[in-house]
This record gives C-alpha cells, sequence and structure tokens, in this order.
C-alpha cells in the first residue's frame, strides 16, 4: 500500500528560471473558449484565466535558429556547485529515443550547456536531455550509506567484487520539455535542477512506496495568463490510471496530501509508464485550462511547464 507521505523537495525542483510572462499569450481553441466562458474566470485562487476569452492572433518566429544557454545545477546543494561534465542532447519532441540528436555536447566548468534549435514555423517544442557519466555503485564518498540501496538497482552486481555492471549514473537523467515552444533565443541562460540518484530513491521511499527503477517520474509546473505560476490548479494523467501516484507542492515540499497546486504551481508523478503521457490542468473552477505532451522513461526525471491552451511560441 502507498503511504501518504511528503517528499522534502525544498521547492527545489522549480525546473527553470524564466522571465515566464514573455511566454504566455492567448489561446487559438474555439471549443475552449466557449467552454470558459461559461464558467466563473474570477478565480478565487488570485490566478488570472481572462485570456481563455479572448483569442489573438498566433505569433510566427522572428528568427530560424534560437540559441539557448542552460545552467544545470543540483537540486540539493543549487548552483553554487558546478555541474560540469554532462552530456546533453537537443532532440525532437516525437524523437522517443532521441535517435537523430539536433545537438550533442558537454557541460563546461561552469556546469553551462549552449546551443542553437530551429524555430520552424511554430518554434521549437522538443526536449534536451542530461545525463551524468556513470560510476562504480561503490563509491561511498559520492553515494555514501545509499551505496548498497544504489547497488542493489543493477541486476548482476556484486559489491563485493564490483565490475562494469556496478556502474550508475549518480545523476537521475533527465529531459526538460521546452513549452511554450522556443521561438526566439533567450536573453539570460535558464537553470534546470538535476536530481542525483540516491536523492531520488530516498525522496520516493519517503512517500512511503517502493522504488522502481522501471518506472518515470514527471514534473509539471502551471502557469496562468500572466505568466506566473498558478495556484489551485488540478492536474490529470490518462496514462497509468491507478498506478501513477500524484503529488502537489506544499510549504516547499510535494505530498500527496493536496489535491491542487500552491502558489508555486507545480505538481508531479510517479510510477509513470513508459512513454508518451498528456497532462490535462484544471482551475479551482473545473475548468480545463490547458495540456501538455511529454515522454516518460525508466529512472528518468521529465519537466515541463503547462501554459494556458493555444499558447503560440514564447518568444
Amino acid at each position: 500500500m502507498r503511504g501518504h507521505g511528503r517528499l522534502d523537495l525544498l521547492a527545489l525542483f522549480a525546473p527553470w528560471a524564466l522571465g515566464c510572462a514573455a511566454l504566455v499569450d492567448f489561446p487559438e481553441d474555439p471549443q475552449l473558449v466557449t467552454e470558459v466562458a461559461q464558467a466563473q474566470l474570477d478565480d478565487p485562487t488570485g490566478a488570472n484565466w481572462t485570456c481563455l476569452t479572448s483569442p489573438a492572433a498566433p505569433r510566427a518566429p522572428k528568427v530560424s535558429l534560437a540559441h539557448v544557454r542552460i545552467l544545470a545545477c543540483d537540486a540539493l546543494q543549487g548552483c553554487g556547485i558546478p555541474l560540469a561534465g554532462l552530456r546533453g542532447r537537443v532532440c525532437g519532441k516525437l524523437d522517443v529515443d532521441c535517435t537523430n540528436p539536433l545537438f550533442t555536447g558537454v557541460t563546461d566548468a561552469g556546469g553551462a550547456l549552449e546551443f542553437d534549435v530551429p524555430t520552424g514555423r511554430a518554434g521549437f517544442d522538443g526536449y534536451l536531455e542530461l545525463v551524468s557519466p556513470t560510476v562504480p555503485c561503490t563509491d561511498a564518498s559520492l553515494f555514501g550509506p545509499a551505496s548498497a540501496q544504489v547497488c542493489g538497482l543493477l541486476p548482476g552486481c556484486d559489491p563485493q567484487a564490483p565490475d562494469e555492471r556496478c556502474r550508475i549514473a549518480p545523476y537521475v537523467r533527465t529531459l526538460q520539455f521546452f513549452n511554450p515552444p522556443i521561438a526566439a533565443s533567450f536573453p539570460q541562460p535558464l537553470t534546470l535542477t538535476i536530481i542525483s540518484s540516491p536523492a531520488l530513491m530516498g525522496l520516493v521511499r519517503a512517500s512511503g512506496s517502493d522504488f522502481d527503477p522501471g518506472s518515470g517520474h514527471v514534473l509539471v509546473t502551471a502557469l496562468d495568463c500572466d505568466g506566473t505560476p498558478a495556484s489551485g490548479v488540478a492536474y490529470d494523467m490518462r496514462q497509468g490510471a491507478g498506478q501513477v501516484l500524484k503529488m502537489y507542492m506544499e510549504s516547499g515540499v510535494l505530498t500527496r496530501a493536496r489535491s491542487e497546486t500552491d502558489a508555486t504551481g507545480m505538481g508531479g508523478f510517479s510510477f509513470v509508464p513508459p512513454g508518451f503521457v498528456d497532462v490535462a490542468a484544471y482551475n479551482s473552477s473545473g475548468v480545463r485550462v490547458g495540456s501538455v505532451g511529454v515522454v516518460a522513461a525508466p529512472f528518468t526525471l521529465t519537466s515541463t511547464v503547462l501554459v494556458p491552451a493555444g499558447t503560440p511560441a514564447g518568444d
């Protein structure tokens, strides 16, 4: 039985440090506009959804290539310790295995990774993959007391006689999906926090659940029409119904005790089946305000932002 514990993330999983207000515009979905017009838009939580009834023309990207700079940071230690040497790949949204990466590179000594993405007709809506080089699971300097648990994830690994079967990535594979699509270069670096493998295992187990390396984890941050984190938003995932563990941020931690987002707009799912998944968002009036599709993968943290439906590419 899965418990109702709290995951002590200390609000460290906010995936992006963005000027989010610049990314949000008005929807183009007439069906959604009609639905919202019949519902209460004066959200008691203070979130602004008025743009759902004021559609505007979509904006075409102003450049063919957009430059992006990512700063990778440890979710528990912050950006004080740069995460150099992480391998990064930029992939198309439908390229689940990233068999045809648009960019490959390694984070520099400052933990930064720079790349260009094609904006196309509607902006780039793919994702960035970050992975760390593998190390022996017996490395006490990295894993400490969790070394035995980490080694237990590796079939065929004998900690008493470690070989290649005892190697594991110290940080969880991270997929960051760009939403809304990128249509212009960002003036400032984007901060992406990633979490260590033993930390993720401990956080999931803190919820009263056994860690399952065969399932994925999805983190979503909802924005309202002002481009600010939206409170009072409830998430729903069709895939893995009855299997996924849904949580929301409260007082700096993810917990199963909440049923909607707090002022951070953050919620997440664990035990997510691998493959394409879609997350729908509903405001405190029960109105569907948007959705986003991402890829979940085993022992992987997928992050994205959910904006009001029909939001054009961000510039």
